[in-house]
């Protein structure tokens, strides 16, 4: 299948499953693109499900939101959401220990050296130092309390950055609505069969078990 508009690359995406990945994929999608410049399809089955319920991110999934569009009061209300301000892992290096990782910044700058550079003086000095004293994340963390960042660099809280826990299945519920919204096409079905482009293997249709045929520039 050769592209109609090979200077402007695919126009016609076809996306295989849904989930929080592939409606991410969509939302992304139909956010940068007009909708007469690119076309996005996307194909799930309802016998195949999603995988998990529950989501642990990192800080960029606030920026993917606000990148689409997404109002944060609407995400945390829709997917039953919360935040979190770096991850712990249990048993990390033996059974009984764990490893918590924060997020934001350690320290501050000082002078016009960065913060590790004087911790680093102060570990070689003693070894008894943890840097996670240092870090507003961790220590807001183990005390049960949150804030937002400040937009204020002289502030400690300007080095907060945070994410989310949150329902997987709501998420990608709340992205469908938003993608629909803005032209994704969206077929419940299951893949039969795929058809790949002889020369070079690229996959250049789909047909679903109903002998629907779907044809795209990216599958």
């Amino acid at each position: 299948m050769e592209k109609k508009m090979p200077d402007r690359g695919a126009t016609r995406v076809v996306i295989v499953g849904g989930g929080t990945a592939g409606w991410m994929t969509a939302t992304a999608l139909s956010s940068i693109y007009p909708q007469a410049q690119v076309s996005v399809h996307l194909i799930e089955s309802e016998q195949i499900g999603s995988i998990g319920v529950g989501e642990a991110t990192i800080p960029e999934i606030a920026l993917f939101n606000d990148l689409v569009g997404i109002d944060e009061k609407e995400f945390l209300r829709a997917t039953g959401g919360t935040f979190k301000l770096g991850i712990e892992f249990t048993d990390w290096g033996e059974l009984g220990q764990s490893y918590m990782h924060p997020f934001g910044k350690f320290g501050t700058q000082l002078d016009a050296l960065q913060f590790y550079h004087h911790w680093q003086r102060l570990f070689l000095a003693n070894g008894d130092t943890d840097i996670s004293d240092y870090s507003i994340c961790m220590q807001a963390a183990k005390a049960g309390k949150f804030a937002k960042p400040s937009s204020n660099p002289k502030s400690p809280l300007a080095g907060i950055s945070y994410a989310y826990h949150f329902d997987a299945i709501k998420y990608a519920q709340l992205l469908q609505k938003y993608a629909v919204k803005r032209g994704v096409k969206h077929t419940e079905g299951l893949v039969e069969k795929v058809t790949l482009r002889k020369r070079d293997g690229y996959i250049e249709s789909i047909t679903l078990k109903n002998e629907q045929h779907i044809v795209g520039d990216g599958v």
